[in-house]
């Protein structure tokens, strides 16, 4: 069973927003109603989750390495893991990874067991991790609106700012060039304010990311202040898909290119982040692709269905939903939807509260994606 410390993090995940930065005094103060109706139903979710804990969670299978890198007077560190030298060493993927709130790199490195999965795949892993003096619940803010809009936007001196955003994206083409990974095979995935983090890298640098994995996010400009962003958490985001998607075509700078290949993965169950916004993340990116070939909303980038499926569940895993899309020109969207799944990882390592060891395995199912989108522009 987990220790007071963990039931305590639980909590603070049921009754306050994930993406909040603010200080801790002000939360108390600003949710203390939500804390009071969260309660409520507190030991409902926490006995539904920790039915799966078995265990603490294992080390990662080989050690990563730790780095800080800087960008424009922004410094924070990173994990990066690289799996052990073959034939094909240079030219292999690159994974982005975020963590959530109340997480660090080395945690999520561990919850998502990507490690393992990068060794048997053949793929590079970094996992930045947000600075605790920064935020003190560890969230990258992907609702503030520096880290959703260019920055011609907000007139910044190019040689002393950036956001978060921007941050990642600068440190996933540094390592691109270090580790000679695959320039036309970086993908960005992350859970939670991660997940939504990941939305806005693929939204404003879809040149440097090739897909995106999205897990229990929230869509693009979907909020642009912390109570915004508990609404849109909560109900889902008020503007439309086409909105969202010309709001990220500019802050692509209007440049055509590429799709962006979309994986959005949800619980049926999620307490925290209400399970419609996976659908809104899978239409902004089919509108944001519209975009991206001609400038114009005129459905020349149709995603057809190719493939739904419902998969039953078992004693050792739930029932999920699939749907995927694809366009003529093989730009690949995917839904999976999966029941009686809160708030965490599906199919991570036994003994944390933001992962369930069952399947299906959201690892596994990311890899797959990214397979196939990279078979489909070679």
């Amino acid at each position: 069973m987990p220790d007071a410390g963990r039931k305590e993090k639980v909590k603070q995940l049921e009754a306050l927003p994930e993406f909040s930065y603010f200080p801790r005094a002000m939360l108390r103060i600003l949710f203390t109603l939500i804390l009071t109706i969260a309660s409520l139903c507190a030991n409902q979710a926490l006995a539904f989750d920790r039915a799966d804990i078995l265990k603490a969670p294992s080390a990662p299978p080989s050690p990563m390495i730790r780095g800080e890198f800087s960008y424009k007077g922004m410094n924070k560190s990173y994990l990066l893991f690289s799996p052990p030298q073959t034939a094909a060493a240079r030219n292999r993927p690159l994974l982005v990874l975020l963590h959530g709130c109340l997480q660090n790199a080395e945690e999520f490195a561990t919850l998502t067991r990507i490690n393992e999965l990068a060794i048997r795949e053949n793929f590079f892993v970094v996992l930045p991790e947000q600075d605790g003096h920064v935020n003190a619940m560890g969230c990258w803010s992907w609702f503030e609106p520096i880290n959703q809009n260019s920055q011609q936007d907000f007139k910044l001196d190019s040689q002393s700012h950036a956001s978060e955003r921007d941050w990642i994206a600068a440190l996933a083409d540094s390592l691109v060039e270090k580790t000679q990974a695959n320039p036309e095979a970086v993908f960005v995935a992350g859970l939670s304010a991660g997940g939504a983090m990941a939305v806005n890298l693929a939204s404003c640098y879809p040149d440097t990311f090739a897909g995106v994995g999205v897990f229990s996010g929230v869509s693009f400009a979907a909020a642009g202040s912390v109570l915004e962003a508990t609404k849109a958490m909560k109900l889902g985001s008020d503007i439309t898909p086409q909105q969202s998607a010309e709001r990220a075509f500019q802050c692509a700078k209007g440049k055509f290119g590429r799709p962006v290949h979309a994986f959005v993965f949800h619980g049926k169950n999620d307490r925290i982040v209400n399970a419609k916004n996976a659908r809104q993340i899978l239409d902004h990116f089919v509108a944001f692709n519209d975009l991206r070939d001609d400038g114009v909303a005129n459905k020349s980038a149709k995603y057809d269905l190719r493939e739904r499926r419902k998969v039953k569940g078992s004693r050792k895993s739930r029932g999920y939903t699939l749907e995927r899309y694809a366009t003529e020109n093989n730009a690949q969207a995917e839904l999976v939807v999966v029941s009686r799944l809160g708030h965490v990882w599906s199919g991570g390592a036994e003994g944390s509260e933001f992962s369930s060891p069952k399947k299906p395995r959201a690892s596994e199912l990311l890899w797959n994606f990214m397979s196939r989108a990279m078979a489909s522009h070679p």
